[in-house]
């Protein structure tokens, strides 16, 4: 559970109340990783499938979420995210979420207002249910056809032997190749 309390206007109250499962905080880091390029994401804790049960883990797992959260909205950029309100402010989140994806299948987009968010605090007794592997495998594939997509070769002339020592247009047979650093 997220216990939100905020002074700005882009918001229906000051103090609202969400619940959100782990699953939840994946897809908010994908979309604004997605969002935001070149942008530093604060990242959500680790996945851990032995002991997570443990009031411990719990307890050290929803400090961390709550860390996640505190950066991502004190951050100038994230701040105003769509899907960090969204995902702050949304009573029906896996329902609109859906929504979301059927009206913009593809990339996500960064507008909305999200200043004067403070104090968030995640919590109230709610016990952390994982996502499935099919969803894991689903958030896994975007990641790897995002960077497949950002390391793509590009269309920079390759220098080679014979395009260094090549004559410079305008000069004939007789005169010295012209040496082109590589």
């Amino acid at each position: 559970m997220l216990i939100l309390q905020t002074t700005s206007k882009a918001y229906r109250q000051p103090e609202f109340e969400v619940t959100r499962r782990y699953r939840d905080f994946l897809w908010l880091y994908s979309s604004l990783h997605a969002n935001n390029p070149g942008v530093v994401v604060p990242p959500p804790p680790e996945k851990q499938a032995v002991g997570r049960f443990d009031t411990n883990f719990v307890e050290s797992r929803r400090a961390a979420l709550e860390r996640m959260l505190n950066k991502t909205a004190a951050h100038p950029t994230l701040q105003h995210d769509s899907d960090l309100k969204l995902f702050l402010e949304s009573e029906a989140f896996n329902v609109d979420v859906k929504h979301k994806e059927r009206k913009e299948p593809g990339l996500g987009e960064s507008k909305g207002m999200f200043s004067g968010l403070t104090n968030i605090s995640v919590g109230g007794g709610g016990k952390f249910i994982e996502q499935d592997d099919v969803s894991r495998f689903l958030w896994v594939e975007k990641l790897l056809l995002t960077f497949l997509v950002v390391s793509r070769p590009t269309d920079i002339p390759r220098c080679t032997r014979e395009s260094a020592q090549s004559p410079p247009e305008g000069h004939g047979r007789g005169s010295k190749p012209a040496q082109r650093p590589c």
